[in-house]
């Protein structure tokens, strides 16, 4: 086995060292800190309740889905990025919509309202409805489109 397949095949411990640390009867070995560290899986959109998943497909426009078993790969997508997008983010992003899509005409009269009534109302962090909902809306204006013509090539 080569150097560098060796060091590949080796393992990383992360440690740490503060100013607390005790050196222990042997003076060229230290004690360190261990630390444990519990990496979660990024949510799916199977992470969702199916209301808030259908809920996600009506905003993409998808009408001809019936099983959310076989999701398309741009829901899954967008889904994990819900998880990941901050409410105060999405506001943000909902309100350069308001700006940026003005007299659009690519946008329908409801989405744009939508975007008025987040950036203007907010959103009540208890109300996961609501969340979801300006999150998914937020997330296909930063990292997708929000015009279905484009999303369908």
């Amino acid at each position: 086995m080569s150097d560098i397949e060796e060091k590949a095949a080796g393992t990383v411990d992360i440690i740490s060292k503060s100013s607390d640390d005790r050196l222990s009867a042997n003076k060229n070995s230290h004690e360190y800190i261990t630390e444990k560290h519990i990496i979660e899986p990024v949510t799916s959109i199977k992470s969702y309740s199916d209301q808030q998943v259908w809920h996600l497909l009506k905003i993409l426009k998808y009408d001809d889905v019936d099983n959310l078993d076989e999701l398309p790969i741009e829901v899954e997508f967008l889904g994990t990025r819900v998880h990941e997008i901050s409410i105060e983010e999405s506001l943000e992003i909902l309100k350069e919509a308001v700006v940026y899509h003005d007299n659009d005409p690519n946008i329908s009269a409801d989405q744009y309202n939508e975007f008025i009534r987040y950036s203007n109302e907010g959103v009540d962090p208890d109300n996961e409805v609501d969340v979801f909902e300006l999150k998914a809306l937020a997330v296909l204006l930063r990292d997708h489109s929000p015009y279905p013509e484009v999303r369908a090539v």
